[in-house]
């Protein structure tokens, strides 16, 4: 967690913008930089059911992540 710790020492700012190298982090951006060795993705949604969002750190990036383990019921 040396990463975290860096980051919450410089007092990196949230990324309200979700900019891919901002220097900032949104939520899931920044779980997913915590953990590089897992090898989490970006993923895309479906919008309107047809067109594809651009790639980023979403909730399912860690669902479908062989490596992260859903400890609840």
């Amino acid at each position: 967690m040396s990463h975290a710790r860096k980051c919450a020492d410089k007092n990196v700012p949230y990324d309200f913008n979700f900019k891919r190298g901002a220097g900032k982090y949104y939520c899931h951006e920044f779980t997913a930089s915590c953990y590089p060795h897992l090898g989490v993705r970006r993923v895309s949604r479906k919008i309107f059911g047809f067109i594809n969002s651009p790639t980023a750190y979403l909730v399912d990036s860690f669902y479908s992540n062989p490596a992260f383990l859903s400890v609840y019921g």
